[in-house]
């Protein structure tokens, strides 16, 4: 590799560098930071002229987003136009939310350090397989899975015997399809309808989004029964004085502690860890995950 500085990068089948800025600096629009061997900028005419296996250099590590590339084409810039955020914030809040269900920081990894996409297994909790980056299950009475396999265009395969749903998602791990019909229904049934219990107050601190978003990834929208409570229920709970955001956030882990998700492991460390961050003010969610997350 001969970049001059940087790191190197080398030209797929398919790739713009567009399409390299939004995979792996988290937006397109940086692609003009990419560089030749030699330090030059791309013009537009040499941009529209790549190779395959031609090399290019990229911004150095420091401005890369970590995991950015596990990102189907187009879902990064997808979550930052929706949130309001950009992919560092993203990609932690991911790495938070991932640190307590895969014992990893690095959102795109399950605990076996296999690529999330290929997360299938039956953890005894009577919901069947759990699949995915978010957990989406295949039980008869728990099929929230079925909108990932129709996204993906087999429907069959919700209907497949949990091993052979294991074995197929597996063989699947690394098509990008697989990947996306994974994010166009974690965005439906968790981000989108999590972001709207807050748009109406103009909470749109990460930290805020990241806490709700991991309530809402564990506990789910709904209330399991009066003891254990959805996102829903706890914001409508936490917000009914007009807090600050502060005070809601304090609030609204407060309550999530006293009404817990069902057989989750350890709330209070779980919990702990994003009051920790509310203790330390970090609203932009720009820290080191390290002194953070909380691993099982």
């Amino acid at each position: 590799m001969s970049c001059t500085s940087g790191r190197s990068y080398i030209i797929q089948t398919g790739d713009t560098l567009y399409l390299v800025a939004e995979r792996l600096l988290g937006h397109g629009e940086r692609w003009r930071e990419i560089m030749h061997t030699d330090g030059r900028p791309f013009t537009d005419d040499e941009a529209s002229r790549l190779e395959v296996g031609q090399e290019v250099c990229l911004p150095g590590s420091d401005t890369a987003v970590p995991g950015a590339e596990y990102f189907p084409s187009g879902t990064l810039n997808q979550l930052m136009a929706l949130t309001g955020l950009d992919a560092q914030q993203i990609t932690n809040i991911l790495g938070m939310i991932n640190g307590p269900e895969q014992a990893k920081s690095a959102w795109w990894l399950t605990a076996e350090d296999e690529i999330i996409y290929s997360y299938a297994e039956n953890i005894d909790d009577g919901r069947g397989v759990t699949i995915g980056i978010y957990g989406a299950t295949t039980g008869k009475d728990f099929r929230d899975a079925d909108v990932i396999w129709k996204n993906y265009g087999h429907e069959e395969y919700g209907q497949l015997p949990e091993p052979d749903i294991i074995n197929k998602v597996h063989a699947i791990a690394h098509d990008p399809q697989w990947w996306k019909a994974q994010w166009d229904a974690y965005l439906s049934t968790y981000w989108e309808p999590t972001l709207a219990l807050l748009q109406p107050h103009g909470y749109r601190s990460a930290l805020t989004i990241g806490a709700l978003m991991d309530t809402a990834m564990n506990a789910g929208l709904d209330d399991d029964d009066a003891h254990h409570w959805g996102v829903k229920h706890l914001v409508q709970q936490a917000i009914t004085t007009n807090p600050t955001e502060r005070d809601f956030l304090g609030k609204f882990m407060q309550l999530r502690l006293k009404y817990p998700t069902q057989n989750s492991g350890d709330m209070k460390r779980r919990v702990g860890a994003w009051q920790k961050l509310w203790r330390d003010r970090q609203w932009a969610m720009r820290v080191d995950l390290s002194q953070y997350c909380y691993i099982p």
